[in-house]
């Protein structure tokens, strides 16, 4: 994969000219990555903190590629939230067991869970599988 010191580093094969295109390249990019933020997030804190967030686990940081998965990004909280939520579940079998094992017990709470609380559950019905397992 592709990442934004790739283009940046100077081995010899690129002329300082280059270098400067790539640079303002980047510097065009964060414009307008400011840019959308401004016009979707409005005044919510954590729309931005999503954003940022999706920012830091793009498997590319080349421009093209980064203004391609920030456009279509939607306004409100609910909409963000599914789309990363979609983005995880397509990382893999793996993840979406350890999601779909984790999930219920958090919507069902009763009140949020601490971390500990989770691990102990998970552990219980851990439990639970292993000795309905060896019966």
């Amino acid at each position: 994969m592709k990442h934004f010191f790739d283009d940046l580093r100077f081995d010899g094969s690129k002329s300082e000219r280059e270098l400067i295109k790539v640079k303002n390249e980047y510097e065009k990019l964060q414009e307008e990555l400011l840019e959308i933020m401004k016009n979707k997030a409005g005044n919510m804190f954590l729309w931005v903190f999503l954003f940022m967030g999706l920012l830091e686990n793009l498997p590319s940081y080349a421009p093209e590629d980064i203004r391609q998965q920030m456009k279509g990004l939607p306004r409100e909280l609910i909409p963000l939230y599914e789309e990363l939520f979609r983005r995880k579940l397509s990382e893999g079998a793996e993840l979406q067991a350890a999601i779909s094992q984790k999930l219920p017990w958090i919507l069902y709470a009763q009140r949020p869970l601490r971390i500990d609380e989770l691990c102990d559950a998970l552990a219980m019905q851990n439990y639970k599988k292993s000795e309905t397992v060896l019966k």
